[in-house]
């Protein structure tokens, strides 16, 4: 069952988790003000979240 999800990102992150999902595979991946939109089941906000943990890890974020 797909549904549009939203992953949440501080700002100037927005592009980088973008990317990161789009390099994962998700479909219809839309970075906006303050997160990055996909669509997807249960398992892909998963994963998603997962994607978005590492790219904070990495320490590819901004802010202000």
């Amino acid at each position: 069952c797909m549904t549009d999800l939203i992953a949440t990102a501080p700002r100037g992150v927005e592009p980088i988790l973008r990317d990161e999902l789009r390099s994962l595979g998700f479909r219809e991946v839309r970075a906006g003000r303050g997160g990055v939109s996909f669509s997807g089941g249960m398992a892909d906000a998963m994963r998603a979240l997962r994607a978005k943990w590492m790219t904070n890890a990495r320490g590819e974020h901004s802010y202000g």
